[in-house]
């Protein structure tokens, strides 16, 4: 007979972390632009892909934990005219972060 004792305790490692899956409507389509484009000016988003509240696409992606970076981008001349107040919005590193209080 065997006497050799038996380890039952398993590492499992660190959980996954699961991502949640890509939004839909105008926060998918601003979150997709931002990962095609790289950083993507607000003006661009309204007048070239027709988003009208980019900022509030944004904040719904940051909300749910996406890491997306707003970089001031001041005055610049665009889209055939002098424009103030421009941001640029760039993916994070990591690009998904969970949301504070959720579990992994």
């Amino acid at each position: 007979m065997n006497k050799t004792p038996i380890n039952l305790a398993l590492d499992f490692g660190e959980p996954p972390v699961i991502k949640p899956r890509d939004p839909d409507g105008q926060a998918g389509q601003v979150l997709r632009l931002i990962r095609e484009h790289g950083p993507i000016l607000n003006v661009d988003l309204k007048l070239t892909y027709g988003i009208t509240e980019a900022g509030a696409r944004v904040f719904e992606l940051i909300a749910i934990g996406f890491n997306i970076n707003r970089i001031s981008v001041g005055t610049l001349f665009c889209h055939g005219r002098l424009r103030r107040g421009l941001v640029a919005y760039a993916t994070g590193t990591p690009e998904w972060v969970p949301p504070s209080g959720s579990a992994r």
